[in-house]
């Protein structure tokens, strides 16, 4: 499986983003345009923030989208805890370039991706949806139903939002949730879907006049939320080094930072002082302090003595440059 929450494995300095991102609003999507060369995205209730969103819930900055190489790193870094990612909470997901996620954050969504699953390839697959007398089948953890031909599963009807709903898997089975407003209103079986409920062999989806078959194969049932974390950790990890290296952090813990034997945490790195910083972890966020006499500390390039630092921003000793993530 290319999804998963934990520590990126390629932890390469940032490199450009794609431009694959819609925003998901009620009745409405738009494909979101970056900036050329834009290496991070911001989504928050913040003027300042990449993408904007009226959410009183949200964090000025409560999102932050990184790409690792061939890693995308979604990162939720709000005072509470409002990312799901295709469909399951978590603080953290990681997936490939060519992969699709599925963000809701508040009463917003954001969708990433240009893949569709694949009909009729010969293999077993887990989960299958039936439309129009054509089988899809995949083993991907989720499927995203809508009119947009992004989706998994696309149903071109003027009724139908771009991104209408979402079926993906809890520790129980399958689960089906709305994700976008479509214009006539969706039913499992007899049942209106207003928000989500649980799948079961065969049911039906209508969308209007259109409708959808759900199967899963119940012999190749396993948990698809088991990369998905209820209690997630801070850590920094090395990002210009030969050898990756990732430190993990414990809450309300205190760690000094360098190159000198008595450094808790030790770099071997000329460029760093032997204890070049100070740093004190909270939940979900740390803050450092510089202790160096000839040497600065820079967060996402910019010079501090103090600062508060975020999940997704980048910490430089020196040469030496560190991420700060979630790690189990």
């Amino acid at each position: 499986m290319d999804t998963r929450v934990g520590v990126p494995t390629k932890t390469e300095v940032m490199t450009v983003l794609p431009s694959n991102f819609f925003l998901v609003q009620g009745k409405s999507s738009q494909e979101l345009q970056l900036n050329r060369g834009e290496k991070f995205l911001t989504v928050g209730k913040n003027l300042d923030a990449s993408i904007t969103v009226d959410d009183r819930e949200l964090s000025n900055n409560h999102l932050k989208i990184l790409k690792m190489k061939d890693e995308m790193l979604f990162l939720d870094r709000g005072k509470n805890d409002l990312c799901t990612f295709n469909g399951l909470k978590s603080r953290q997901y990681i997936c490939t370039r060519k992969s699709r996620v599925v963000v809701e954050l508040g009463k917003n969504c954001i969708v990433y991706g240009s893949r569709r699953i694949a009909a009729n390839r010969k293999k077993s697959y887990l989960q299958y949806a039936e439309y129009r007398g054509t089988i899809f089948k995949t083993n991907e953890e989720s499927i995203l139903i809508g009119a947009h031909k992004i989706c998994d599963l696309r149903i071109p009807n003027v009724n139908v939002a771009d991104f209408s709903t979402l079926i993906f898997w809890k520790e129980d089975g399958p689960w089906i949730k709305r994700i976008g407003l479509s214009k006539a209103p969706s039913y499992v079986n007899d049942k209106k879907l207003t928000t989500e409920l649980k799948l079961n062999e065969s049911d039906i989806i209508s969308f209007g006049n259109e409708q959808v078959r759900f199967y899963f194969d119940k012999a190749l049932f396993i948990n698809k939320s088991r990369g998905l974390l209820n209690e997630q950790n801070l850590a920094l990890s090395t990002l210009n080094c030969h050898t990756n290296k990732t430190y993990k952090l414990g809450a309300m813990q205190s760690y000094t930072l360098g190159r000198g034997r008595d450094a808790n945490m030790k770099f071997d790195d000329t460029s760093v002082s032997r204890i070049h910083a100070l740093v004190k972890v909270f939940e979900k966020y740390i803050n450092i302090k510089n202790v160096s006499v000839q040497n600065s500390v820079r967060v996402n390039a910019d010079e501090y003595t103090r600062k508060t630092v975020l999940p997704g921003d980048i910490i430089e000793l020196g040469d030496l440059a560190l991420l700060l993530h979630y790690c189990p």
